[in-house]
């Protein structure tokens, strides 16, 4: 990659030589020919190992392992539509929870809004009610 990369654009080939002179660089190295670039990468990426979980140890639980030895297909089915089901049943009640949290918040924005548009207006008429002040500022 990195003999194409320098073969497409001559900037980079003119930018190695450059370092080269300058001492070098973490990152590009090039052979004293000047024809060879390669580029190292394994400190500019950070591994996520840390954060990946770990395997599931057992992917088939024994009742799978016995009805395939049986060649009972169709219980496995069953038992997965069954597990299925299950996860539909959550999934909609979370999507309802969800929704409902969504009117109440929604609801509040409205009560919000409402309550914010009579306060304007309250301040308004409080201001159209006072007697406008004019101060006389002549001596004499």
């Amino acid at each position: 990659m990195g003999n194409c990369w320098a073969y497409c654009f001559g900037l980079f080939r003119r930018e190695t030589n450059r370092i080269q002179r300058g001492g070098g660089s973490k990152y590009f190295r090039s052979s004293t020919t000047g024809e060879h670039y390669t580029i190292e990468f394994e400190n500019l990426v950070e591994s996520d190992e840390a954060e990946s979980p770990p395997p599931c140890p057992r992917p088939i639980s024994e009742d799978e392992i016995k009805h395939l030895k049986q060649h009972r297909y169709t219980a496995l089915t069953d038992h997965q539509m069954l597990i299925d089901q299950k996860l539909q049943v959550e999934l909609e009640a979370q999507e309802e929870k969800l929704r409902l949290e969504e009117e109440a918040r929604n609801a509040a924005q409205r009560e919000a809004a409402r309550l914010a548009r009579e306060h304007k207006m309250k301040e308004v008429r409080r201001r159209r009610a006072l007697p406008s002040v004019t101060f006389d500022l002549s001596l004499g």
